[in-house]
């Protein structure tokens, strides 16, 4: 069990000094109260994926006011954050073809296309979330969903 917001503030200690040398504005707007009982490191890893393939497509489109919004919202079932950038949004269709491996949109050597692909794994696999992207009016808005019931089940091994 952490706080969300905790993660997140985690995560911006790796990444600050880039966004801060490309004049990149991040502003995060999540409530300090929610908490998720999931996978910290894993977690961090998604963040840090998302958020940092923001940022090289803010840089690499050399984007005027570059902008990378973090909220959350929390009901009863999960807790939802958002990553969004207005980076111009993502042209694959379908959009799900982003989460495949070894799929990029990066020149050539500067992305291995699994990123995104692991990041799908860790959500949807091991934290039973949904990670989903669509895009806005002016970038990309990711979505990672976590259930609030996200207790692995015990196993119950038989003798051998």
């Amino acid at each position: 069990m952490f706080y969300l917001l905790n993660s997140i503030e985690m995560v911006m200690g790796i990444i600050s000094s880039t966004l801060m040398n490309y004049n990149i504005k991040v502003e995060i707007s999540v409530n300090e109260n929610i908490k998720i009982k999931t996978f910290l490191n894993e977690y961090k890893q998604v963040l840090l994926n998302i958020i940092g393939n923001a940022k090289d497509v803010l840089i690499e489109k050399n984007i005027e006011k570059p902008l990378i919004k973090i909220t959350a919202i929390e009901d009863d079932k999960s807790v939802v954050l958002f990553i969004e950038d207005n980076g111009g949004g993502i042209f694959v269709e379908p959009k799900g073809k982003i989460f495949e491996p070894y799929f990029t949109t990066k020149e050539d050597g500067n992305g291995t296309g699994l990123g995104l692909y692991m990041s799908k794994i860790i959500v949807d696999k091991n934290m039973k979330g949904k990670l989903k992207v669509k895009n806005t009016k002016t970038g990309a808005k990711f979505s990672i969903s976590i259930p609030k019931d996200n207790l692995k089940k015990e196993i119950k091994h038989g003798s051998i």
